[in-house]
């Protein structure tokens, strides 16, 4: 009997001790958070780095570890089996896996680096909207990858599909050696990124006089491109950021960006969306690129561009209350 009662009293301090995952954490409890990140050589592992020390350091009672993985797509899938509880990703990866793959849990914590692109011609091509690309040959980028895909999509928007335009699919310094050398007659390319100008732009137009067409010429097509292509945020390329675009020009992205198991706690996530966004000159120390993830801006653009993934509670009601999105 006695020995029986030792044992309930060890169990019942080992209950009392041990950290609890965050599903159903309170504040008064410790929790642990793994966040995934990607090759330790690549821009992941340290974003995710930077916001598990900013959780260890500013949000009481919550221990959190970055996690080295194979990247966005690796992070999708042990988020979806419930392997770690945030982490760094790809829209199209997390979309999949949200609506195609059973993993409905998934919800974004926040946004992540947006790849601005817009069509480049040369400045004496008769191109100037993807209307006249019928029948030319183009050039989005390798093949599969997610440059190809969202102009795929882009271009079916404007009615033209595989086959109405023939498709080169070469690598962004390939395709810009093959634009200046006629080649190609217009490219769809990464124009600026976590605020710098693409260096493979930047190079064309140092030996080649070039023009840039937007994709989304008017507001009608803008508000199609919303409703119909919502994992391609619409962007603006600002006026100046190359010498080329003396005006400020509607492109469209495809994006990185954070998110989480939608049964970690609101009041956890809550605190740790506004320990990063509070605390976020932290974050922006680990990378160049860590600040595209707690972006202000970048917040207002993900919320108001629909996507069909939900925000987690926690981290809406936070932004609500910091008056980031209304």
């Amino acid at each position: 009997m006695r020995i029986r009662n030792l044992l309930l009293v060890i169990v019942l301090a080992t209950l009392l001790i041990v950290p609890t995952f965050a599903g159903g954490q309170r504040e008064d409890q410790e929790a642990f958070l793994g966040i995934s990140g990607g090759p330790t050589g690549g821009s992941f592992y340290p974003v995710a780095a930077g916001i598990a020390k900013v959780i260890e350091d500013h949000v009481p009672n919550v221990r959190a570890s970055a996690e080295s993985t194979g990247g966005g797509v690796e992070n999708v899938s042990l988020l979806a089996a419930k392997q770690t509880d945030a982490g760094v990703v790809t829209l199209d990866a997390l979309y999949d896996a949200y609506a195609n793959q059973g993993a409905d849990h998934l919800r974004i914590l926040g946004p992540g680096v947006l790849y601005n692109q817009l069509l480049i011609v040369r400045a004496d091509s008769d191109i100037h909207s993807i209307d006249d690309l019928r029948g030319r040959r183009v050039s989005f980028g390798p093949a599969g990858s997610s440059g190809v895909v969202m102009w795929e999509a882009v271009f079916s928007l404007h009615g033209l599909e595989r086959g109405d335009y023939i498709s080169d699919y070469l690598s962004y310094t390939d395709a810009a050696d093959a634009l200046r050398d006629g080649l190609v007659e217009a490219m769809g390319t990464t124009i600026v990124s976590a605020g710098s100008p693409y260096p493979v732009v930047s190079e064309l137009e140092a030996t080649t006089r070039i023009r840039f067409v937007s994709p989304f010429p008017t507001q009608e097509i803008v508000q199609r491109s919303r409703q119909e292509l919502p994992l391609y945020p619409v962007v603006t390329i600002p006026s100046g950021t190359f010498n080329a675009i003396t005006e400020d020009m509607t492109g469209v992205a495809f994006t990185t960006l954070t998110a989480v198991r939608g049964d970690l706690s609101d009041d956890l996530v809550y605190r740790v969306s506004k320990a990063m966004i509070e605390h976020r000159e932290e974050i922006e120390e680990f990378h160049a690129f860590a600040a595209e993830y707690v972006s202000e801006e970048n917040i207002q653009i993900f919320y108001e561009q629909g996507l069909p993934i939900p925000f987690h509670p926690g981290a809406l009601q936070y932004y609500r209350e910091a008056g980031i999105i209304q």
